[in-house]
């Protein structure tokens, strides 16, 4: 059995069911043919922040090389600061 994927837009369209309209989470997964854990777990986030939640792949790729960017500038500080320690005069 695959994972099924779906689109940014059709999880705000399933969590707008339930938020804007009330219709319970239990019939709106029913009617979506999802599992109501999974139109839980969509729900929570967009109660927390509406604007940030379900980002789409452009979001997640500039974040991913934003965080690749501080990996390497952390490996960057830490060699430096291991030669400088080894280097120094001063031994233990």
């Amino acid at each position: 059995m695959t994972r099924r994927r779906f689109s940014r837009e059709f999880k705000l369209e399933a969590v707008e069911l339930v938020q804007n309209q009330s219709i319970p989470v239990s019939q709106a997964a029913r009617d979506l043919n999802l599992q109501e854990n999974i139109l839980r777990n969509w729900v929570r986030p967009y109660r927390v922040d509406p604007f940030k939640v379900f980002p789409d792949a452009g979001q997640q790729e500039s974040e991913h090389t934003e965080i690749a960017a501080l990996n390497r500038e952390m490996k960057k500080l830490n060699d430096q600061q291991c030669r400088k320690f080894l280097s120094s005069s001063n031994p233990w």
